[in-house]
């Protein structure tokens, strides 16, 4: 970040009219947005940031310019700028009399020197973004389409941060403004080339006059900007330092920020809390947080000693303009609660680097201020009124007086969950797709005449959906969002921002094949091809004859959102949602005029079918919803309506509710292929591949199709050849939470806080005893939870049955649904490929269906007699295991010779194994346990049991390495087994990915 000008041309004190802010005279009708200053000598003028600069004439005088600069790249202090203007630039530093660039001079800036090192062709002003005189475009235009090349023979051009481009002039004020990220506001011509630029409210009322105010939120303070980077440090120009530039300090002395750049302002110690709503308006627009009619306080507040409720905003604007000082200390703390009100679940999101916490100690590093944080009242009820306390940390000036230094902070305070009591004027937001997608009232959205073909959603989204019965839901994630176009079709997307990690499906991607939504051309600066959007995304699309006829419905096959950087874990099913219209259907949607789109954004809200899930004729199952319009009307109510085209509704189909299109949109989306090159059954199969590869050719969520669906699995050889293994019949279970050792054991279960009934709901020995079945029976609580009782003896069975040793195992319910196949033997075992699998004293026959995949893949490269000891019950319970939950396991005997086991520990390795369990339980974990012949080689070979490699790291390639010199970090776990070989990967087995194509 560069400052904007030569600071040591500022004058010492910025006069309080030219200050940023409420207008000195009128504080609650006009508020200024341009910083503006009176130079007693001209000053250079500097880029803040490397990107594209357009040069407008200015209406003070015409010897007067003013310049915006558009960044290239975004910020890392939590905010993104989306423009910087510089008011009162001299004309004649840039353009020459005859409106072309400034000839060549030593004097010249360094922006017209680089210029002239490699010239343009034609050198006239048009090169700078600069229009003649005699132009005709309207002042009404927006300058973007400047910036998006659409106006002949005017160009923006490339400009260096902390190059100087200009010289402000010193016979004029100047004036500098940031303006952020926005969806609302549109930078015309007129605005780029004014004097200044202010918010008046004067003469507005009600709720057109809260509306207009919500304008002042497209900009920040300058001196809140450069005060945002107090510790990124800002460089400014100084001929003193190396190449003309020094950088700021965070500690005093003449170049501590706030001394050298940030006290020039007025506003120098004045920090703004922003705090918005949803879709990105303020915290009061909708006037939803208020003690009562009567009482409109919805923020306590401390700044310096006490607690003070007030109603949000500063004179009116809705902003919160503070100032303090401190008596000790390099920081000031703000003490917040905000009004719960309607809000009974919030959640509060920030991309602000400043320090927060819940109290003085206890420190907060996600974006979230999460619901339990600021509802929970210990062994009270939540609160209803007030949240708890949270704290924000502002930088100050040092001794003696520690006032802030200018900053800013924004915070989004979201719903977490639906509350059918919200008041009318908030936007409906009951399903996670209610919120998912952008305006369709951002500017330019769906234009073909521009060559800029697509727009982003730049107000953070809140996206959550409870945990349903059926298996679906069971999320909340921040997502942002835009769309892509070109002349027939408009694609709006919503992919995953920022993970709260508390509060995900757990529902993953598995490898599968490619296949790309594609756009008729790409030619629109390759755009949408370039984009992370169509490099991420994988797509499946099925035919189905719904009432309508045959109509393809396009599904995501794959979205990889799992980016450890930025805390994303996992290609989670909820990370990407993509909605699919055709520009007719969009501009149908736009034009209804039943909303007044000046009074608030509009934005599709679906409305499912109350027929869905429907299955067509084919027993393939979809669903439909229809396609209305929601906004805020003059009066400030809610308002939902339904957009016509061709004088009916637009229905949107969907096979995954991941991606919803209508018909028209997805007509010449080609068909996923298949085998032999036909276009896929409608089945979810899983592809084994004799090199370890593990693809499925559909992830739909099994939620949607358990109760219809059987899952096919098909095994690819070297050559290629597809043999069909077998189906399995996939069911749903409550996922239960492994518990590891004795933590999962426990006593009286029918007291607290187990309170497991009396009466069993499943007994594993009526009506046949299974002497071998270490499980008596299974109980279920009010919460799901499971218990497991041992097998009890029966000394006058015949043969008699002695009782297991478990005791009573406990599988908490994580709230959460899993998907199993039902492992039958007789469907899986394939003579002609070498599966012979027999269980042997279990019931536990339910596995993941992934890794069912590659537990069919090892059997088949070993080829031997496999004796299985199960996976976990159809309950996704596992007595008498704990690492078994879910079908994430697997025990099998181990088999006659150690080569075989050798050669089958390596298959399991090579599908995606890679945690085991291996040995005598009776041994020492020592040396010594090599003395176990049986096993010596298993242990020397594959995984090493000794002491100093129980673990594998990847510097212990002398001890830990696999056989041909192959090692890993393969887990070790702290108990052998004497009797089988466990099995597993964390969360049920991590597939191997390859090149394939069906």
């Amino acid at each position: 970040m560069y400052f904007f000008i030569d600071p040591a041309q500022l004058p010492a004190t910025q006069d309080v009219a030219d200050a940023y802010g409420p207008r000195s005279g009128n504080l609650a009708n006009k508020y200024a947005v341009t910083s503006r200053f009176d130079l007693s000598a001209e000053a250079k003028a500097f880029a803040c940031q490397t990107g594209m600069m357009v040069v407008q004439q200015s209406v003070v005088d015409d010897s007067l310019v003013n310049v915006i600069i558009k960044p290239n790249d975004g910020l890392s202090v939590g905010i993104n700028v989306k423009y910087y203007v510089y008011r009162g630039i001299l004309k004649n530093s840039l353009i020459g009399t005859d409106t072309c660039i400034i000839g060549q001079d030593p004097s010249n800036n360094q922006l017209v020197e680089r210029i002239w090192l490699d010239p343009p062709s034609e050198p006239d002003c048009g090169t700078l973004g600069f229009m003649d005189s005699d132009d005709t475009t309207p002042i009404t235009e927006d300058v973007e389409r400047i910036f998006d090349y659409d106006i002949a023979g005017v160009d923006p051009i490339l400009v260096n941060e902390g190059e100087w481009f200009g010289t402000f002039s010193d016979s004029f004020k100047i004036g500098f403004e940031v303006v952020l990220e926005s969806n609302r506001f549109k930078a015309t011509l007129e605005y780029v080339r004014a004097e200044e630029h202010e918010i008046d409210v004067t003469g507005l009322t009600n709720y057109a006059e809260r509306i207009k105010r919500e304008e002042i939120l497209d900009f920040i303070d300058p001196a809140a900007f450069f005060g945002l980077h107090f510790t990124e440090r800002v460089s400014y120009y100084d001929t003193a330092g190396t190449n003309d530039t020094r950088k700021t300090t965070t500690t005093a002395g003449t170049r501590f920020i706030y001394t050298k750049l940030i006290s020039k302002f007025r506003t120098a110690n004045k920090v703004y809390l922003d705090i918005r709503s949803e879709k990105g308006y303020s915290y009061n627009l909708y006037q939803n947080y208020k003690v009562s009619n009567a009482d409109s306080d919805n923020i306590d507040i401390r700044v310096n000693t006490a607690y003070a409720t007030q109603a949000y905003g500063t004179n009116s604007w809705p902003i919160l303009i503070l100032e303090s000082a401190h008596t000790s200390g390099s920081t000031n703390s703000l003490r917040l609660k905000l009004r719960i009100g309607n809000n009974t679940k919030p959640i509060i999101y920030t991309k602000t680097t400043l320090k927060k916490s819940l109290n003085n100690s206890t420190g907060i590093t996600s974006r979230y201020i999460k619901t339990d944080d600021l509802i929970d009242n210990g062994n009270n009820p939540d609160h209803t009124d007030w949240t708890n306390e949270f704290r924000l940390y502002f930088p100050n000036t040092l001794a003696p007086n520690r006032n802030y230094i200018s900053n800013y902070v924004k915070l989004n305070y979201f719903r977490s969950e639906h509350n059918a009591a919200a008041l009318s004027p908030v936007l409906l937001n009951e399903n996670y797709y209610d919120s998912a997608f952008c305006s369709v009232d951002i500017p330019n959205i769906g234009n073909i005449t521009n060559n800029k073909r697509f727009v982003e959603g730049v107000d953070p989204i809140c996206v959550r959906e409870p945990n349903n019965t059926d298996g679906t839901g069971n999320f909340q994630l921040n997502m942002s969002n835009g769309a892509y176009w070109d002349e027939d079709r408009v694609l709006f997307y919503a992919v995953i921002e920022y993970e709260n990690s508390s509060k995900v499906s757990e529902k993953q991607y598995l490898n599968t094949y490619p296949q790309k939504f594609e756009f008729a051309s790409c030619s629109y600066f390759n755009e949408y091809c370039d984009s992370e959007l169509y490099k991420r995304t994988e797509i499946i699309c099925r035919e189905y004859n719904p009432t309508v006829g045959a109509t393809r419905i396009p599904g995501i096959n794959f979205y990889k959102s799992e980016n450890a950087s930025v805390g994303i874990r996992k290609n989670y099913k909820e990370n990407a949602m993509l909605l699919g219209l055709t520009l007719e259907e969009l501009e149908a949607i736009k034009d209804d005029t039943q909303i007044d789109s000046t009074a608030h954004q509009r934005f599709i809200h679906l409305v499912p079918s109350t027929n869905n899930p429907i299955t067509d004729t084919n027993n393939n199952r979809h669903f439909e919803y229809e396609v209305q319009l929601q906004g805020i009307n003059a009066n400030g109510q809610r308002t939902i309506v339904t957009p016509q085209y061709n004088n009916a509704p637009i229905t949107l189909y969907s096979r995954d509710n991941q991606f919803f299109s209508s018909r028209e949109f997805s007509n010449t989306i080609p068909l996923t292929s298949g085998q032999n090159g036909q276009n896929q059954a409608n089945q979810i199969e899983f592809h084994i591949y004799e090199d370890g590869v593990v693809k499925t050719n559909d992830n739909i969520d099994y939620a949607l199709v358990h109760d219809i669906e059987r899952v096919y699995y098909k095994y690819h050889d070297a050559a290629d050849v597809i043999t069909d293994l077998c189906d399995l019949d996939l069911v749903m279970a409550d996922k239960m939470k492994r518990k590891s050792g004795n933590s999962g054991r426990i006593t009286n279960m029918n007291a607290a806080p187990h309170n497991f009934p009396t009466a069993p709901f499943v007994d594993y020995q009526s009506p046949t005893v299974h002497p071998g079945v270490d499980a008596e029976e299974s109980f279920r609580n009010a919460a799901s939870d499971i218990a497991t009782t041992p097998r009890v003896a029966r000394p006058n069975n015949t043969p008699p049955v002695t009782a297991s040793s478990g005791g009573i195992r406990k599988y908490i319910n994580q709230k959460k649904k899993v998907f199993l196949v039902n492992f039958e033997t007789a469907s899986v075992n394939n003579a002609t490929l070498g599966i012979n699998i027999t269980y042997e004293n279990t019931l536990r026959h339910y596995a993941n269906p992934g890794l069912a995949a590659a537990m069919m893949g090892a059997l088949i490269d070993v080829t031997h007699a496999t004796t299985c000891q199960g996976f976990a019950y159809q309950d996704a319970s596992c007595y008498p295991s704990y690492e078994h939950v879910n079908g994430e396991a697997a025990d099998t005997d181990y088999n006659s010779t150690t080569q075989e086991d050798v050669d089958y520990i390596l298959a399991l390795y090579k599908y995606g194994f890679d945690l085991f369990r291996i040995g005598n339980t009776y041994h020492a974990r020592s040396n010594n346990i090599y003395n176990h012949a049986s096993l010596a080689n298993i242990r020397t070979t594959v995984i090493r049991r000794d002491a100093n490699c129980r673990r594998l790291r990847n510097n212990e390639t002398a001890d830990c390495n696999l056989q041909n010199g192959v090692y890993t970090r393969k887990k070790v776990l702290s108990s052998l087994h004497s009797s089988h070989l466990h099995t597993s990967h964390n969360g049920g087995v991590k597939l191997k990915d390859g090149n394939k194509t069906l």
